[in-house]
């Protein structure tokens, strides 16, 4: 779902408009950055990506030859149990053959959840890859949000991307300027029974008097 950012820039503005200039002053200036933009045209996640994409050719040919070798372990196979059942051949040499052409069998069979192993172990590998690049690249232009904001003033930054199915933030950046929380929950709490525990919170303990 889509965060209401113009919602949230149209009450700031608004704020803003209403406030005394001193208040203005105080709070700095609010920036926005498009962070799948900034995500996507990072060279050092088009490098990371290239790198993911090497690893998964390498996989791609490992999975190949699985493959090719599975086809003719099944040839094999094929090849001996139709050996197996020639009447032209004494009961001792069929049997004989059967016996090639299970073990044959079992083979295929090996290779088979070898082959299931290995699909599964690739996509753990690339999905991991994935994860450690993403973060990694997220880290550094976050660090480089944080700083351009202190550096120019702004005391909070917002994504205009931000999205719940890709895992991004709305707020980007705050200074820790006009921060409520404690006030709303010591107000909240203090009609709260004496002897209820409040648990950890920064607020505990702030009962009815």
């Amino acid at each position: 779902m889509k965060a209401p950012i113009y919602s949230l820039l149209a009450l700031a503005l608004c704020a803003g408009m209403f406030a005394a200039p001193t208040t203005a002053r105080a709070q700095g200036k609010i920036a926005v950055v498009n962070l799948r933009e900034v995500f996507d045209g990072y060279y050092k996640r088009k490098l990371a990506d290239a790198k993911i994409k090497e690893r998964a050719g390498e996989l791609d040919k490992e999975f190949e030859d699985m493959t090719n070798k599975k086809k003719a372990a099944e040839d094999a196979y094929n090849k001996a149990n139709a050996s197996a059942t020639d009447l032209a051949a004494s009961k001792e040499e069929r049997d004989r053959r059967k016996a090639e052409a299970e073990q044959k069998l079992g083979e295929v069979k090996q290779l088979e959840q070898d082959i299931a192993k290995f699909r599964q172990q690739a996509e753990a590998i690339l999905r991991e890859q994935q994860v450690r690049m993403r973060s990694r690249v997220l880290e550094e232009i976050s660090a480089e949000i944080e700083a351009k904001a202190k550096a120019e003033g702004y005391y909070l930054v917002i994504n205009k991307d931000a999205d719940d199915r890709n895992e991004t933030k709305i707020i980007l950046y705050h200074n820790g300027e006009n921060e409520i929380t404690d006030a709303i929950l010591k107000k909240l709490n203090a009609s709260a029974p004496t002897n209820l525990d409040l648990g950890s919170s920064s607020t505990t303990g702030d009962q009815k008097k």
